[in-house]
């Protein structure tokens, strides 16, 4: 490659700038932008500067202006200000007239500087859409989809569940053996993306329906006449192979007598009766009774045992697998398929929606820059930007490049003059290329280079690193001769600037100094290889240590003592920075964490989220009580347990909640917060903790984020609190919404030890670096070993998806390699963020020759087929795991004295580090008294609390464990109600009774899909119900058989089931706020709402004789007079033939037998538990829900009663209504109800 000399390159055609790290590539094109201005009279809106990120736009947008701010400072002042490059432009523009001329362009570049046209390569492409909507055919309105998890979940989720209804039973119990399902068609979808359907391979035949049947059949005609042979032949066979492998006939590392005389009977019959086993996987012992494996594991010499199972098992073999190489082909076009529709569905779907995606925008634009016509798109885009400069190109993608050389690549012979042809400058580093994951493709700029030939140069001085650094890196990448892995990506060495020399400076106190690039030995005193996971743990807390040590230490960067600032800490992984946060702040060392989680993964959102409910409910205990277990409120457990006997520190909370609310309401949520921060002191209390700069950061950054979704959407502060919730839980709305705006923010500008991914610290610099986990090896994950995705140099380097091919292995070897390939580059970012020292840790750890430096620290002891052979040929085991440390350490000696110094080894102690002492000081705050009134009976209650003191039975019902619910939590009877004998018994008769297992009963019922109750579906859910309680898990079976049954029985005489309530027509744990006495007629006089008031109503509608009881028995109740909120829950509330109704389940243990659940004998229950006040306050509650929500609502027509299931009496083997009480509370009777809960004074007396 050519050097680069940035004034003299030619300033059109296409040229590639290969710009290594620290070589100034920022000033570079900034330099290269300014000489489009003066040389070639652009104006800045006709230059197009692209790059990737919006941040790096900023940054970039921020750089160049500085930089022409600097020129016209220099051509006013004469004054270069040290800058070479503005000294030669002064020299070149040195007449009176050029210095007016030139200084006019600078001057007019920064007054129209907002015009400048510096975009994400998605930006460029969203203007061109918009800016030439005819020529590209382009809709001039459209949604951006910044994240297409959701529709891509839901496109899946209805093929998937389309297509598996038409396939046959066989093909599915195959699918479920392959694990192929939703979940993950959804994985294979997103992998596939980017990949053309020509190169997804393979397309094998496939078998017709009956083909596919009679291979079917004929396997089950095998498996049948083999499980026959084997239930009379069993004995026989185990005692003939126990007995050759005791005489060492056949393989006993195989054939373990021991095993075959107490397992392997059970398992092979258990194999053969099973409706389609896997018969050849690892974990079957079905193959070990073949004829075939037999003779292969005969030893030498000795006589194979011969039966006719054995051959019969040779027929079955042979069957299972013609009958699997069918169901694997119906596999993949089931796959091929799915990708083929996720394709075609996603385009139809977005189109409706009126929404687009970024791939969207690109294949848009590329698209019209190829269809006929494309002449005067591409004229008007080189006329309107006249110069185009791609900063970190090696990130590109082939479509993206596409676009790119489309508009203003120009071959040499393509007929223009070289000074006319269009400008293209491409800046980047293709040892820089570490976003794979997100498409980026090194091939793109490979093939960029071609396309630019001659016009390719580098930038070769480092400007950032001191030269020991630069000459560490130079010596360890030029180890191999290969070093990335890739064709066309050599390594050549940079050179230190010219008058540079090592600024950091080892002293004699505490920590010592092995050079510039610092191997960290970490030593086992077993003398045996590590476990990954054993150093994995210990790593943090001896580098914290290390990294303690040299704080203390006097060594010296420019003659300043190191401080934790200068430091940064890079891993691979987030668990990792976290795990380093943890260890550093145990030793004192203040941390800032820069990584790619989000804010709303948080513990900190967590929190926020419960602050916000209680703010958004003050007077619900249990809510409160949550928010002041948070951090932000820092109240202890005993603290808060000490309030239930305390009233006046309860009130004060109280308070402290109902003042936010009301500030809320009347300021807004910004107000709201900085009340809440001021007055809780929450930065002093946040600050106390060890990790309290990265809570605060969390704290401030939701606080932002909220208030911004607050004002954009108008939220209140319940619509607040759901909004943070989901914000936390789904992910793909996540991304829509709030896209990187949610990424944890650096905690402080502080003097703390950055700790940050590599991918993440790409483009920045630190004095200091450590890298703790580059042992870690590279290799593919499940899914890039299930569908092999890679570039196929015969098809010019395009993706191609391997779905399950014969030459699956090789493909799978190329992605392994090009896996290995982006590790060793992401190992050059890593090592190159470095300004005067990076310490690695490394170490005889197994599995290290996967490491992407193994290669590098050890050539001659990793074999060249290993580090670079050909796919799909064998290739020599990597040998470290063998040597010793001695061995592996002499082996690094070379390096160090190839290096002259610039590389060594120290070890990495293994003794903690004294905790350094951080001074925190705060401002002393003293806590507002509450100085206004809080009315006692404005107050928040329930149905569980207005019926917890019942004094007709001299007894209080328990309440249940959540304010506002009920689960059944009442006193089994002590004395069962008479019935008539019965022989039956109820099928959950012996399930317990109580609150507990109301709750149970409610999750599983409130989750479980009634329409469509698969026997999985349901099993899964009582399972993880089961799991989480504490109930025998052996419950499960029986309780699955019941609930199926109860399901499907009829509540009544052609009435409904659950069956019949699709999730489309029901709204389950339906929440409610009834307001009772308002605070406005509290304070014109009126009275809060009593009991007699409740029982007046009831009195005044009773239609029958068990109302009228019921109404007297209303009257023993006692609750303080309330006035405030009535809050609850409804189970269920459903729509059925276009009325809707509600729902209670109740798990009421009656007795064992039908006869006591009859409709006759419900009444007493209904009574003695207020179930009767209790489905009046839902028929209030829903009536009050549909007015407000269906524009023509009529009680009459639209509402169709309640029913309260009482779940043990209910089954088809049952009388018709067992287990079910029904009524439908005239019209009357609930207006008059809701008014007595709005205006108690006007009920009568």
């Amino acid at each position: 490659m050519n050097r680069l000399e940035p004034l003299q390159i030619s300033l059109a055609g296409t040229s590639l700038i290969e710009a290594s790290a620290g070589t100034g590539k920022t000033y570079t094109i900034t330099t290269l932008y300014l000489r489009l201005l003066l040389e070639r009279d652009l104006v800045a809106s006709e230059i197009l500067v692209v790059t990737y990120t919006r941040a790096a736009t900023a940054e970039l947008r921020d750089r160049i202006r500085r930089r022409i701010a600097g020129a016209l400072q220099a051509f006013q002042s004469g004054d270069p200000a040290d800058d070479n490059v503005f000294e030669s432009l002064l020299a070149k523009f040195r007449s009176a007239d050029d210095r007016k001329r030139v200084t006019g362009q600078l001057a007019r570049a920064l007054a129209d500087f907002d015009e400048a046209a510096i975009l994400t390569i998605h930006g460029f492409c969203q203007r061109v859409l918009r800016e030439n909507a005819f020529e590209s055919l382009a809709s001039f309105q459209v949604e951006l989809l910044a994240d297409q998890q959701a529709l891509l979940e839901e496109i899946v989720g209805d093929y998937w569940s389309n297509r598996i209804s038409t396939e046959s039973e066989g093909f599915i119990r195959f699918l479920m053996q392959q694990r192929v399902n939703v979940d993950s068609m959804i994985r294979l979808a997103a992998r596939a993306s980017g990949a053309a359907l020509a190169n997804i391979v393979p397309d094998p035949p496939l078998a017709t329906v009956e083909e596919q049947l009679q291979l079917e059949e004929s396997f089950q005609a095998s498996r049948e006449a083999t499980l026959k042979s084997w239930n009379s032949c069993q004995e026989e066979v185990l005692a003939q192979l126990r007995a050759a492998a005791e005489a060492k006939e056949i393989s006993n590392a195989v054939y373990k007598p021991d095993a075959i005389a107490t397992t392997w009977g059970s398992l092979l019959s258990e194999e053969l009766s099973s409706l389609f086993p896997a018969l050849l996987d690892r974990s079957s012992i079905f193959e070990r009774f073949t004829a075939s494996k037999l003779i292969e594991k005969t030893n030498k010499k000795k006589t194979t045992p011969e039966h006719s199972f054995y051959t019969e098992c040779d027929a079955l073999a042979s069957a299972y697998r013609a009958l699997v190489a069918a169901l694997q082909a119906r596999r993949i076009h089931l796959e091929r398929d799915l990708i083929s529709t996720v394709e075609e569905e996603s385009a139809l779907r977005k189109e409706r929606a009126g929404q687009q995606s970024y791939d969207d925008l690109l294949g848009q634009v590329a698209s019209a820059l190829e269809q006929s016509g494309a002449e005067l798109l591409v004229g008007r885009l080189r006329h309107q930007f006249r110069a185009a400069l791609v900063d970190e190109f090696q990130d590109t993608d082939q479509l993206q490049y596409g676009i790119l050389r489309r508009i203003w690549h120009v071959q040499p012979n393509q007929g223009e003059d070289d000074d006319k042809a269009p400008t293209l400058f491409l800046i980047g580093d293709p040892k820089q290329a570490i976003y794979g994951f997100r498409g980026a493709d090194v091939h793109a700029y490979l093939l960029a280079k071609h396309d630019a030939g001659e016009r390719c140069f580098t930038l070769d001085t480092n400007w950032r690193s001191d030269p020991s650094m630069v000459e560490g890196v130079n010596c360890l990448f030029s180890q191999t001769a290969e070093p990335f892995r890739v064709e066309g990506i050599p390594f050549d060495p940079i050179a230190p600037k010219s008058d540079g020399k090592d600024r950091i400076v080892a002293g004699e106190v505490g920590a010592p100094h092995a050079g510039a690039l610092e191997v960290l030995w970490v030593e086992n005193e077993t003398g045996k290889p590590f476990s990954a996971g054993s150093i994995k743990a210990e790593l943090p807390w001896r580098v914290a240590a290390d990294i303690a040590r040299l704080i203390r230490s006097d060594v010296r960067i420019d003659g300043e003592r190191v401080m934790p600032g200068d430091i940064a800490v890079l891993c691979r992984t987030n668990p990792e920075t976290q795990a380093m946060s943890e260890a550093l702040r145990d030793v004192g060392v203040p941390t800032a964490l820069l990584g790619n989680a989000s804010v709303f993964d948080s513990e900190d959102a967590i929190e926020m989220e419960r602050l916000l409910d209680a703010i958004a409910e003050p007077a619900a205990g249990n809510i409160v009580r949550a928010a002041l277990a948070t951090r932000i409120f820092g109240q202890t457990a005993d603290e808060i347990a000490a309030l239930q006997d305390d009233e006046a520190a309860w009130d004060r909370w109280l308070a402290v909640f109902r003042s936010l609310h009301d500030v809320f309401v009347e300021r807004g949520f910004i107000r709201m917060s900085h009340q809440l921060f001021r007055e809780e002191r929450v930065h002093a209390r946040m600050l106390a903790l060890e990790d309290g700069d990265r809570r605060i950061t969390n704290l401030l950054h939701l606080v932002e984020l909220l208030e911004q979704a607050a004002l954009t959407n108008h939220l209140g502060l319940r619509a607040l609190a759901d909004w943070l919730a989901s914000m936390r839980t789904d992910r793909s709305l996540r991304q829509n919404v709030i896209g990187e705006q949610g990424e944890l923010r650096l905690e402080s500008d502080a003097d703390a030890v950055k700790i940050v991914t590599v991918h993440k610290s790409k483009g920045l610099e630190y004095p200091i670096v450590y890298c703790p986990f580059l042992w870690g090896g590279a290799d593919l994950r499940l899914d890039e070993k299930r569908w092999v995705r890679f570039h196929d140099a015969s098809r010019d380097h395009e993706i191609v998806l391997d779905l399950g091919s014969e030459e699956k292995a090789e493909h799978e070897q190329l992605a392994r390699d090009e896996a290995v390939a982006e590790s060793r580059r992401l190992l050059y970012v890593a090592l190159t963020r470095a300004k005067h020292r990076c310490s690695v840790v490394w170490g005889n750890i197994k599995g290290v020759e996967k490491s992407p430096i193994a290669a590098l620290f050890h050539p001659s002891l990793i074999p060249a087929a290993s580090e670079a052979g050909e796919a799909g040929k064998k290739k020599s085991k990597p040998t470290l795991a063998k040597r010793t440390d001695d061995e592996l350490r002499e082996e690094l000696e070379g390096l160090f004295t190839r290096s002259n110094g610039a590389v060594g080894l120290r070890p990495l102690p293994d003794e903690p580090a004294e905790r350094i002492e951080v001074v925190q000081t705060s401002e002393n705050f003293e806590r507002a008294e509450v100085t206004r009134t809080i009315s006692s009976s404005w107050s928040h209650s329930s149905f569980s609390r207005l019926t917890s003191h019942d004094v007709s039975g001299s007894h209080f019902l328990p309440r249940s464990g959540e304010e506002g619910f009920d689960y059944d939590a009442v006193p089994e009877p002590t004395v069962l109600v008479p019935v008539a004998p019965s022989q039956a018994e109820v099928p959950l008769n012996a399930f317990p009774a109580g609150a507990v297992a109301g709750i149970l009963l409610h999750s599983i019922l409130e989750h479980l899909d009634f329409e469509i109750p698969t026997r999985e579906q349901t099993r899964d859910i009582v399972r993880s119900s089961l799991e989480g309680s504490p109930f025998d898990v052996e419950l499960h079976d029986d309780l699955c058989d019941v609930l199926d049954r109860m399901i499907a029985t009829p509540w009544t005489q052609g009435g409904p089931s659950l069956s019949d309530l699709g999730r489309s027509k029901r709204l389950d744990e339906l929440e409610f706020m009834l307001p009772v006495a308002s605070r406005e007629r509290q304070s014109s006089g009126a009275r809060a709402m009593r009991v007699a008031d409740l029982a007046s109503v009831f009195g005044r509608h009773a239609d029958s004789d068990f109302k009228r009881s019921y109404a007297s028995r209303l009257e023993q109740l006692r609750f303080d007079p309330l006035a405030g909120y009535l809050r609850g829950y409804v189970d269920l509330v459903f729509e059925w033939n276009d009325r809707f109704y509600v729902v209670d389940y109740k798990s009421n243990h009656l007795g064992p037998s039908p006869a006591h659940y009859e409709p006759s004998q419900l009444e007493r229950p209904m009574s003695e538990n207020h179930y009767v006040l209790q489905y009046h306050l839902y028929t209030v509650a829903l009536d009050r829900y549909l007015s407000l929500r269906l524009p023509d609502y009529d009680y009459e027509r639209d509402f169709g009663g309640v029913y309260y299931l009482f779940l043990r009496g209910i089954d088809p083997a049952h009388p018709t209504g067992c287990g079910v009480y029904y009524d439908r509370p005239a019209h009357d009777m609930i207006a008059d109800l809701t008014s007595v809960l709005r205006e108690p004074e006007g009920a009568q007396p």
